[in-house]
């Protein structure tokens, strides 16, 4: 006759599992549904954005599919590559840049003429960038008060304003999102989304710092490494830090859309 006890513990871990497959599907299809539902409120709150304007892919489509591919990786390059995919789909030019102390050292870019921006190195000490940085939030203003000989190299954008994101991580900012309309007719990037996808980057960086990165990112998760999760895909506890995340997203997304319906009407 076989042990109770083997056979309690054979029927938990297969319930478990069960379980565990049924809430990972379900908390798929809810995300879904939420993002779905949001589309009205960014309609309506006129902040559809950049890919409404080119007729691309419904915004909850762009989003989930970035977060996705930001989910995907655990190597610091992949990461903010996903990310400067996903958010050039919300604004005409993005740029990305690591902060050094005062400086701010170029990365990677998109949707200007020449993207390469390795060694490239602006004042992060005045201007919009030091706001950002000090303020730890989204920064909007004129694109010259970025950096002038930035704006005259790569030409100013059609409504001569730009935002930066701050990505925050571990407490500090580690690096800066530039982003703007582009030089041809305007066309207003969706910071809601953007919002969504640097807070993402952020917190995922976070529970990826265990993981070496490749020679071409830089290291944004230096400091407080013996403090990080564990990034085992295997761990429960990475399992319920990447759960929560997805969560955080999108309820940053969803307070963030409504905020502006509500101050629209």
């Amino acid at each position: 006759m076989a042990d109770v006890n083997q056979v309690r513990s054979s029927i938990e871990r297969a319930v478990s599992t069960r379980l565990t497959q049924q809430a990972d599907q379900f908390r798929k299809e809810v995300v879904e549904q939420v993002l779905r539902e949001i589309e009205p409120l960014l309609a309506s709150s006129g902040v559809e954005g950049h890919a409404r304007a080119q007729q691309g892919p419904p915004t909850s489509h762009i989003l989930s599919s970035t977060i996705a591919a930001i989910d995907a990786s655990t190597v610091q390059a992949d990461i903010l590559k996903a990310l400067l995919e996903g958010v050039s789909k919300f604004s005409a030019r993005a740029a990305l840049f690591v902060v050094r102390g005062t400086a701010l050292a170029g990365w990677q870019a998109r949707g200007f003429a020449d993207d390469n921006i390795r060694g490239l190195t602006l004042d992060g000490s005045k201007g919009l960038a030091a706001r950002a940085i000090q303020n730890r939030d989204r920064t909007s203003a004129a694109a010259a008060e970025f950096d002038a000989a930035f704006i005259q190299q790569h030409g100013a954008p059609a409504d001569s304003s730009c935002t930066l994101f701050p990505l925050v991580v571990r407490d500090k900012v580690a690096a800066i999102l530039y982003c703007d309309a582009g030089q041809k007719a305007a066309q207003a990037s969706d910071f809601s989304a953007i919002d969504v996808l640097t807070r993402y980057t952020c917190r995922w960086l976070e529970l990826a710092a265990g993981k070496k990165a490749s020679g071409s990112a830089p290291d944004l998760t230096a400091r407080r490494r013996r403090s990080q999760p564990s990034t085992d895909h295997r761990s429960p506890q990475f399992e319920r830090a990447r759960r929560s995340v997805r969560w955080l997203a999108i309820t940053v997304y969803l307070a963030t859309v409504l905020r502006q319906s509500i101050q629209v009407k």
